[in-house]
């Protein structure tokens, strides 16, 4: 099954390595330290799910804001790096214990989870307002965290999120598609205090 899923990712061009280079640089930004130590995503699997979802939402949405003859090929790496997300998914699932008849029950779950996540913060980052992204980081990461400390990493992704969209909106898509994809440094010094 997994081999012929990566079949069909592939389609044929096994020798076309940018969405795995693409989604290689998504997972080890996603795995940045300063997530789990100063924006308080707890170190646990269900947080680096969520931040490699997150990451994953990031690349994808920008994908989507291409000029039309570049649609077809944004388009197409965009679904190659999400099949990626989803092979990785269960491959991370298998490696936990889960046993077959569970795997698929819960990576649907996660990629509900996923389709979620692009439906608030989508439209959060479309207002282009920072309120309405915090409250949906707040409600989707913070819900069990301490009203200071909340805030504060609340305000840190916030900012990660918005610097982020900037520095992959101010990429070339033809360096995207070729698979160049730079993030921005992460900063905790502008709210802190």
């Amino acid at each position: 099954m997994l081999l012929s899923m990566i079949r069909r990712i592939l389609g044929g061009k096994a020798h076309n390595i940018v969405p795995h280079r693409i989604y290689g640089r998504v997972v080890t930004q996603a795995r940045n330290s300063q997530f789990y130590t100063d924006m308080c995503i707890p170190d646990t699997v269900m947080g680096r799910y969520d931040m490699l979802a997150l990451h994953v939402f990031l690349v994808n949405r920008r994908l989507k804001y291409v000029e039309p003859g570049d649609k077809l090929s944004a388009g197409r790496l965009s679904q190659d790096i999400f099949d990626l997300f989803i092979i990785d998914l269960e491959r991370g699932l298998r490696d936990l214990g889960f046993a077959d008849t569970s795997v698929h029950k819960r990576k649907r779950r996660l990629a509900r989870s996923y389709y979620a996540l692009i439906e608030e913060f989508d439209d959060a980052l479309e207002t282009g307002k920072p309120g309405i992204l915090s409250d949906a980081i707040g409600s989707r990461y913070f819900t069990n965290s301490g009203e200071p400390v909340k805030r504060r990493c609340i305000t840190l992704l916030e900012t990660y999120i918005f610097q982020t969209v900037d520095c992959l909106a101010g990429q070339s898509i033809q360096d995207i598609l070729l698979g160049g994809l730079n993030w921005p440094t992460i900063s905790v010094t502008s709210v802190e205090g």
